[in-house]
């Protein structure tokens, strides 16, 4: 699956030494991975990373993802601006080692599950994305946002639907 930003790398380019790279959205990536993950505005995104090649045609991926958000505050709806500094170390395998190792036994504690490489190319604009996307705060809120509310019934009023469902289901039998 690709997401709003396609970065991608061939493996064949990144040599016996590994490799730098680095990957800048555009205004246009920017406003693609804000429509995609329902957020005001992505302000900026840039990853950063070491590629290193593994034996049997594997490759590391280790760096950082650093971007800036807008996201709407969840008591008053204002916008709230944040940063994001994320450190990442991914492995890169051919997809028929990630098809072999996902029908072995699973290890939760095993760190990591490696991606699949997509015919020899590295997709560091996927893992960006969804990277980016559960880094975002699920709850933003505003400093100093408070919800104030009061329940409009006076104190002493019976709760609306007060019976209990047995109750409820107890008027519908019939009468003897």
């Amino acid at each position: 699956m690709s997401g709003p930003i396609a970065w991608t790398f061939n493996i064949g380019d990144v040599g016996r030494e590994g490799r730098e790279v680095q990957f800048t959205a555009t205004p246009a990536q920017c406003r693609a991975l804000a429509d995609a993950l329902d957020i005001a505005a992505c302000r900026s995104l840039t990853v950063t990373a070491h590629l290193t090649p593994l034996s049997r045609g594997r490759c590391r991926a280790e760096g950082k993802l650093a971007a800036a958000v807008t996201q709407s505050c969840v008591v008053t709806l204002e916008p709230v601006d944040a940063e994001i500094l994320r450190a990442f170390a991914i492995e890169f395998w051919p997809e028929a080692d990630v098809a072999s190792q996902s029908s072995a036994s699973f290890d939760a504690l095993g760190g990591e599950d490696p991606e699949p490489l997509d015919g020899g190319t590295i997709d560091l604009g996927r893992v960006a994305y969804e990277l980016f996307g559960a880094s975002l705060d699920l709850y933003p809120r505003k400093p100093g946002a408070e919800l104030t509310w009061s329940d409009p019934r006076p104190a002493n009023a019976p709760e609306a639907g007060s019976d209990s469902p047995f109750a409820v289901l107890g008027k519908l039998k019939p009468k003897p």
